[in-house]
């Protein structure tokens, strides 16, 4: 029921792969390593550096690998930058108390002379993003990475980089961050500037300074000042870009639904700091997009389930709602949502969350999730499948009863039709032949078939 509006492991796969030179060596997650052997020679990253460690310090150079593929990596980086700030302090000392393997600062402090540059960018869904570094004599200007990118929906793969957009940045109060990742650890990020833009996908890239050697920072981007996520197999819902000492221009991509947009750092030195230096748009060769909006009941007529305490009348900031202290409950049903089968939607919806975690997506006539539930501000492409209505649905995502009751504020919805499901074009071509019977009355004289011939035994 979830692969609609996903992309399949193996094409999100060959897209990183395939740029790999035969005979590469790289280090990444195991699954990039299925095939390795066969054209290429992928290590899993924690066992490089395990391996690497067997050799002296002054070796080192010798094994360090042609490529590094960041995915896994990302978010164990995110996670531990988060749990430092955590403490009130940033220590320079590893590991940290409760923290993930730090795998990416191991590399930079074996390999201090081994430049890597960012040459690529993928992203899908539900993946996310994987950044693919090639390792340099010398990094000399910041080039523009490749990048493709896919939407979910369609298997078109968008691959060119637009002119630099205008924009305006304003310094805001660091964004809050409260990640799980078998844990919870929730912090402030060193520093933060809001930029507004347009929906769209973006590569945006930011200019640092200060970074210190042998050691990597981080830069991480959000659509609200203080974000919630959850990682497991998949990665965080925000754009994450590390970087390295000798890297002055990050790069990372933006799948944005519109407003502001919060760009953060992340850097053990204090004194560090960045500017966004560029927007460019990613263009998709053919958007078939037609924005139609569709009508959406207004919140004060959805349902509350029971164990919702209230639910306020709507105001400029949305609608307040007092909920359940359930786990992982419906909190509000919108009514049925009358549409068409087979066609193509987006829903975009804003949840602030108070107390507790709801997250919020849309179900089809026998309650399969269509749109799985997102926290935060979600922009999501989805197929309406076999379904004539549909719901959105706001539920908890709390794994076990709460004290508190959830509470959240919701603004209103909206719901548009990007193209109608359209018949496969052979169809519609082959509709006046004559072994249609009758013929519809547009065909050309509309006479009647003539017997189609039959072959002799």
């Amino acid at each position: 029921e979830l692969a609609k509006g996903q992309v399949s492991i193996s094409e999100y796969l060959d897209q990183v792969i395939s740029l790999l030179p035969n005979g590469a060596s790289a280090w990444g997650p195991v699954a990039f390593g299925l095939r390795s052997g066969t054209r290429d020679d992928i290590v899993q990253m924690a066992d490089g550096v395990l391996l690497t460690g067997e050799f002296g310090a002054a070796n080192y150079e010798q094994v360090a690998p042609d490529y590094l593929i960041l995915y896994d990596a990302l978010k164990y980086f995110s996670f531990n930058r988060v749990l430092e700030r955590s403490g009130g302090s940033i220590p320079r000392a590893m590991p940290i108390e409760g923290a993930w393997p730090e795998d990416l600062i191991k590399t930079a402090e074996m390999f201090p002379n081994a430049k890597y540059r960012l040459i690529a960018l993928v992203d899908a869904p539900p993946y996310g993003s994987t950044r693919l570094y090639s390792k340099v004599g010398d990094t000399g200007a910041a080039q523009l990475p490749l990048v493709a990118i896919n939407n979910g929906v369609s298997e078109q793969w968008a691959k060119i980089i637009g002119d630099p957009a205008q924009f305006a940045t304003r310094e805001v109060e660091p964004v809050r961050f409260s990640l799980t990742l078998g844990r919870t650890t929730e912090a402030l990020a060193d520093r933060s500037v809001e930029v507004n833009l347009p929906a769209g996908h973006y590569l945006i890239s930011v200019d640092v300074s200060g970074a210190q050697p042998q050691d990597v920072g981080l830069i991480a981007a959000t659509e609200t000042r203080q974000f919630t996520g959850t990682a497991s197999d998949l990665p965080f819902r925000f754009a994450q870009a590390p970087y390295f000492a000798s890297e002055r221009r990050v790069f990372f991509i933006v799948n944005h639904s519109g407003g502001p947009l919060y760009v953060s750092q992340f850097d053990r030195n204090p004194t560090a700091s960045f500017t966004v230096a560029e927007v460019r748009p990613i263009i998709s060769l053919s958007p078939l997009e037609e924005h139609n909006p569709i009508d959406v009941p207004p919140v004060s007529s959805w349902t509350a389930t029971p164990g919702v305490q209230s639910v306020s009348p709507p105001e400029d900031g949305g609608t307040h709602v007092v909920g359940s202290r359930g786990a992982y409950t419906y909190e509000l049903a919108s009514p049925p949502i009358k549409i068409k089968p087979n066609d193509q939607m987006r829903i975009e919806a804003q949840l602030e969350n108070i107390d507790g975690v709801t997250a919020i997506g849309v179900v089809g006539e026998t309650g399969s999730w269509l749109v799985p539930p997102k926290t935060s501000k979600i922009r999501a492409d989805f197929s309406t499948k076999e379904n004539k209505t549909i719901q959105i649905i706001v539920a908890n995502d709390n794994d076990r009863p709460i004290d508190q009751p959830n509470q959240f504020v919701l603004q209103s919805p909206k719901l548009y039709l990007l193209h109608s499901y359209t018949p496969d074009y052979i169809y519609q071509l082959a509709s006046c032949h004559r072994s249609h019977v009758p013929l519809p009355q547009y065909c050309r004289d509309a006479v009647p078939p003539r017997p189609i011939a039959q072959g002799k035994n």
